[in-house]
C-alpha cells in the first residue's frame, strides 16, 4: 500500500493533521510517524475532530527533514512543537524551488513497487521526503 492510498481513506488526507513523533530505524528499514488527523470535513459540524494513529513505513529507502527555513525559528514553532501538516503528495512535480529554496537532491533511481512522497508543514516552513516499499496505517485511540 502507499500513502496516497491510506490518505484516500481520510475525509482531508493529511491536510491540517499534526505530527506528533517520528521514530526512524534505520537498521530495520523501517519508520513510524504518529499523526493526529482530522477526521471532519468543512461539510461538517463546526467541531473538529482528530484521532491519532501511526503510519507506518517498511522496505524506507530514504527519510529526509528539511530544517524550518525562512524567515522561520523556534520561537514561530507552536509551542507544543506539533508539526502542522497542509499539503502531502507523491507527486513531487507540484513542489516549487528557488535559489533560496532548492530542490533537494534525493536518492534515485528508486526500485519497482516503491513509492515516494512528501509532507508540507506550515509551522516549520519545511518538507519531509520520504520513500519506501509499503505503508500501513493503525489507530491508537478514538476520535476526540
Amino acid at each position: 500500500m502507499t500513502i496516497d492510498e491510506i490518505r484516500s481513506g481520510f475525509p482531508n488526507g493529511f491536510h491540517d493533521s499534526y505530527l506528533l513523533n517520528i521514530n526512524l530505524d534505520y537498521a530495520n528499514e523501517m519508520a513510524r510517524l504518529l499523526f493526529q488527523i482530522v477526521l471532519s470535513s468543512a461539510a461538517d459540524s463546526v467541531k473538529v475532530i482528530f484521532r491519532s494513529g501511526h503510519l507506518k513505513l517498511s522496505g524506507l529507502l530514504y527519510f529526509a527533514i528539511e530544517p524550518p527555513s525562512g524567515s522561520f525559528t523556534k520561537e514561530y514553532v507552536p509551542g507544543d512543537d506539533r508539526m502542522w501538516i497542509t499539503s502531502d503528495t507523491s507527486d513531487f512535480s507540484s513542489l516549487t524551488f528557488s535559489d533560496v529554496h532548492p530542490r533537494p537532491r534525493l536518492p534515485e533511481p528508486l526500485p519497482d513497487q516503491s513509492f515516494q512522497h512528501f509532507f508540507y508543514s506550515s509551522s516549520h516552513n519545511s518538507c519531509i521526503y520520504l520513500a519506501a516499499m509499503d505503508a500501513s496505517f493503525e489507530w491508537v485511540d478514538e476520535p476526540k
